[in-house]
């Protein structure tokens, strides 16, 4: 997977439900990602299975994870927490 991903660019996204007071269900949406990976060399792509990382990734990596480093920049993830819930503030 990691090798297919290499040079590309493609969306990754994530699914959140915050739930309330109780277990009452508060919001649910998704927040989409573009993710740019850099072109990478065989040797690291090995060094990234090494890590072990890869193996209970449905994607195969994980950019919160060492799998950072795969992109063009350091990459971040995050859900807005404040525009996902405004009773939150």
């Amino acid at each position: 997977m990691i090798r297919l991903l290499s040079g590309r660019k493609h969306r990754v996204i994530t699914g959140y439900c915050l739930l309330g007071p109780g277990g009452r269900k508060g919001k649910e949406g998704r927040v989409t990602t573009r993710v740019f990976f850099k072109s990478l060399d065989p040797a690291e792509i090995r060094w990234y299975i090494a890590t072990g990382e890869p193996f209970d990734k449905a994607g195969g990596y994980a950019i919160q994870g060492q799998g950072g480093v795969l992109g063009k920049k350091k990459l971040k993830v995050h859900i807005q927490m404040w525009s996902a819930c405004p009773s939150a503030r």
